[in-house]
Order: structure tokens, then sequence, then C-alpha cells
């Protein structure tokens, strides 16, 4: 059996097929999306199912103007891509036309010399210069779109990863992050955490909550890093760590 979700930004819906009938049901959408898709699955009482899953949270973030302070970090020469648009954009030749504004303002584009082609990745630039530039900006997140990047994928490499979700009741977030084998120990995920706390900081947030495994010494290590107090409750293997900001 086959279950279709897809979360919006008010409701949650589902279409479920049981082999005779297709029926359908609306949730509303839930802070963590998942649990919405689960009570939606539940009210439908669909069990051992196939899930299609789709949601316009993203689309509704962009069209909206919601989303994070995002810097866009591209090839030399294409930053602007984003901004001039494409040639069959609306009024081509009114010269006094109003666009709506990009979204990325030019302040937080920066572009990474080199280029690469189909058959050639090109050589690897030295991203010290760059990096220090979009961390002088400090964005909330950043966007990666480099040429090609479908034939090289070593170019939008991700080597870290790391979100919280805010518990309206406690005002408190849970927060993951990881880091990849090959990068890990360069402090990375120490200045990974520390930027999503300044970013919780300002939204209000009055700290992180976690569970750490019991042998993930660098891990507890991070949050001690961070310079807030860190309250530890360890069990069967793992620790629940608390920071309060």
């Amino acid at each position: 059996m086959r279950v279709a979700v897809d979360v919006g930004g008010t409701f949650t819906d589902v279409a479920f097929w049981d082999g005779t009938a297709l029926h359908t049901a609306k949730v509303s959408t839930t802070p963590d999306q998942s649990d919405g898709v689960i009570a939606v699955v539940a009210v439908m009482g669909a069990r051992g199912v196939d899930l299609v899953h789709g949601t316009t949270a993203a689309t509704n973030a962009v069209l909206q103007r919601t989303g994070a302070r995002t810097a866009f970090v591209t090839d030399a020469g294409f930053e602007d891509v984003i901004e001039i648009g494409r040639q069959d954009r609306p009024s081509l030749y009114d010269n006094a036309v109003t666009r709506p504004a990009p979204l990325v303002p030019a302040g937080l584009r920066f572009g990474i010399p080199g280029r690469s082609t189909a058959a050639d990745a090109g050589p690897t630039s030295d991203l010290d210069d760059v990096i220090a530039a979009v961390a002088a900006c400090r964005p909330e997140a950043v966007a990666v779109s480099m040429l090609y990047a479908f034939a090289h994928p070593e170019r939008e490499r991700i080597v870290c990863v790391g979100r919280y979700v805010v518990e309206p009741t406690t005002e408190f977030a849970e927060v993951a992050f990881m880091v990849r084998d090959d990068y890990q120990r360069r402090g990375i995920g120490t200045r990974l955490v520390k930027d999503l706390v300044r970013v919780a900081r300002a939204n209000g947030v009055k700290g992180f909550e976690a569970d750490v495994l019991g042998d993930n010494v660098a891990g507890m290590k991070v949050f001690h890093k961070l310079g807030y107090t860190v309250e530890e409750d360890r069990k069967e293997g793992a620790c629940r760590v608390r920071v309060t900001f």
C-alpha cells in the first residue's frame, strides 16, 4: 500500500490507496514536520506502507522571503546571475521596470577563482580568503552552487551539517550536527555549533539539548567549548546534554 504525504505551510495532506479506494486526510502542519506526517498517517490507520513524501515548505520560504539570511558562493564571474535573471524574464525591453529584490543581496554573494568544465574539474582554489569573507558577513546559512558540480561532485562536498529544532513549550532546542570523518579534529564541529548558538540566541532560544553517545568524547568536548553551563545525564551508554545560554 502507498501513502503520499504533502507538507504545506499550514496543513499536511495525505492520500492513501488501500487497493480498492482512494482515501484522503488533513492535519495541521507541525513545527517538526515529521510529527505532522506521523499524525496524518495515523489518522488514516495505515500500517506497513510505502511512503511518498513531498513538501512546499521550502518553496513558501522562498516566496515569502522568510528563510535564513543566506550567503551565496559560486564560480567567480557568476555571482550576479541570480540577479540578472534569464533572457525570457518579463518586461525584457522596459528600462523603467521595477524588479523584485534578488534572493541574495550583492553583499552576500561570493566568487571562487578558477573554472571547471564538464570534462575537467579544474584546479583547486585556495578558499581561505573566501571563507574569511563569508564568515565576516555572519550569514545564517550558506548556499554553494558551482558550475558542472553534477560532473564533479567533489566541488560541492558537504563536510559538515547541523540544525536545531525549537520545542515551543520550553524555548529550548534539540540540536544535532555531524562532521565527515576525514574533516574531523579541525575545529569544524565547534565552529558550526557556535554559529548555531549565535543564530539560536538571536531568535530567542534559551539553550540546546542533545543526545550524545557515551564514547563520543569529541562531541562532548564541542558542547563544553561553547562557554555556557553544561548539564549531563548519563544513562545506558548515552548522555543527555543540556546547554543553557
